[in-house]
């Protein structure tokens, strides 16, 4: 088969497994400070203002405003919504393709490969005045602005700057608070003169978080087996501050508490290492040194704590072990380079991009495995029900999806062409880095569910969910699809 068809087999695959299980359209919810900030952003868009800007806390809605705001604009306004962002061509790169000047990624490879900044500028403007013709405008909505490069908001900087050619052109900020001040600096003061609307998105009221719960039990397929009493619902929101994405993961974990649901199989593990700065030479360094994991109960924090009850490092007494409140493991590096830490865990691919491409001196202790610890991971669940209801389709599914695994193991460059896609990777360096330690090593070729990373789990729980007393991982495992498949000779004939 080739490897077009294999892709296109997993799509069509998932699509089958997920459609009963798919949200409806109409699932937002509409709360009373996500309808006042949309309100602002659609009449802010219609007026024609050049730069308007959204911030907001961490999981407060920010993207799903985004999403609203482009499904209410008018049909003449055409949208780009560019993903992560590394650079300024790139950026350039993606609106021209995104616009439509340029038919698609390969497309653009070939014709802008070597083609000069002036000239991607030209062809810009050149679209932007075909648009006064047509009355219509281009609006760029980049999210997560707040985390952007420097070299890409000055990239924006220079498209608003407004000559007569981009009067069509509308650019939309979203980002956390610390957005604002990042505006105020330097050379980019002057995409800050431009805003004309600062919309600031708060959290839910009180009020609305016993509807919110209930909706998102709702759209998820869930609320029929999970009631949640008015006790928990205020618990529930104080502990999540009235953020929304807050709210879906303790719905998620009630709705996984309150049915049958199993692992089946896994996307393979989370690369995490552990480091520290390159004073510190070996594990051992460690004792009386400050360690930073994200939050208190936090995947990355249950991660540490294993690590140093293996290495016989009691946190408290042998080494300070502090939550930072920061999930990014690019950001609890730069606490690393700014003296707040000595040490933590971080991602393969973030720590390379500060050490191999950015230069820095970073002391790599090991990997999880190295220390005896079974790394977190990616696994995929369902129920016992769907399990036995719908056993073809999920087989199906599996194999084309293992399929795909195998078509890239095979195939270097097109393991390459999705990273460049989906992941806007082209530095080569990075591409051969992320093909090799969270492709090849990460993904297993034969899915089955890791039981060890289960059983971790489970111990580490148990101590704050007593029902956990006395199961086994094998309780929260069903590895029988993935054999079946295997013993039908399936992946030996991937293998060929």
């Amino acid at each position: 088969m080739k490897s077009g068809d294999v892709l296109a087999e997993v799509a069509a695959a998932w699509d089958a497994f997920a459609a009963d299980d798919r949200p409806p359209q109409n699932s937002v919810f509409h709360s009373a400070e996500h309808a006042r900030a949309l309100n602002e952003l659609v009449t802010s868009v219609a007026r024609g203002d050049a730069v308007v800007v959204l911030t907001g806390e961490r999981g407060v809605g920010k993207t799903t405003v985004c999403r609203a705001l482009v499904e209410h604009l008018d049909r003449r306004i055409l949208v780009s919504c560019p993903g992560p962002t590394t650079s300024a061509d790139y950026l350039l790169k993606t609106l021209l393709v995104d616009f439509g000047v340029i038919s698609n990624h390969e497309t653009a490879r070939r014709r802008l490969g070597s083609t000069s900044r002036e000239d991607l500028l030209r062809a810009f403007d050149s679209f932007l005045a075909s648009l006064t013709v047509l009355r219509a405008s281009a609006l760029v909505i980049v999210d997560d602005a707040h985390a952007l490069p420097t070299e890409v908001l000055i990239e924006l900087c220079t498209l608003c700057q407004n000559p007569a050619d981009r009067r069509q052109l509308q650019i939309m900020l979203a980002g956390e608070p610390s957005l604002t001040d990042l505006l105020r600096k330097g050379k980019l003061r002057s995409l800050d003169d431009r805003v004309a609307v600062r919309v600031e998105l708060g959290p839910l009221a009180p009020n609305e978080g016993p509807e919110y719960v209930a909706h998102r039990l709702v759209v998820t397929g869930k609320g029929a087996r999970v009631q949640v009493d008015d006790d928990a619902l205020r618990e529930m929101f104080v502990y999540s501050d009235g953020l929304p994405d807050v709210l879906n993961q303790r719905c998620d974990r009630a709705a996984a508490r309150g049915a049958p649901v199993v692992t089946v199989s896994t996307n393979g593990i989370l690369p995490y290492q552990l480091i520290a700065l390159p004073s510190i030479k070996s594990p051992a360094d460690l004792k009386g040194k400050i360690v930073g994991s994200s939050r208190i109960g936090a995947g990355t924090d249950f991660l540490l704590r294993r690590i140093l009850d293996k290495l016989g490092l009691v946190p408290g007494k042998d080494v300070s072990l502090i939550p930072t409140g920061v999930s990014e493991s690019e950001k609890r590096i730069q606490l690393m380079f700014q003296g707040k830490i000595d040490a933590t865990i971080g991602e393969a691919d973030k720590v390379f991009q500060f050490a191999e491409l950015g230069g820095q001196k970073i002391s790599v202790l090991g990997q999880p495995k190295d220390f005896g610890v079974p790394a977190p991971g990616s696994e995929i669940n369902s129920s016992r029900q769907v399990i036995k209801e719908l056993r073809p389709r999920l087989k199906a599914f599996f194999m084309a999806y293992s399929e795909a695994i195998a078509a890239g193991r095979k195939n270097r460059e097109l393991t390459y062409q999705v990273f460049r896609k989906y992941m806007h990777i082209d530095n080569p360096k990075l591409l051969d880095f992320t093909y090799r330690v969270q492709f090849l090593e990460a993904i297993p070729a034969k899915p089955y569910p890791r039981e060890d990373a289960v059983q971790t789990s489970i111990e580490d729980l148990r101590s704050t969910i007593p029902k956990l007393e006395g199961m086994k991982a094998s309780d929260f495992v069903d590895a029988s699809l993935i054999r079946e498949i295997d013993n039908e000779g399936f992946f030996a004939r991937l293998e060929k």
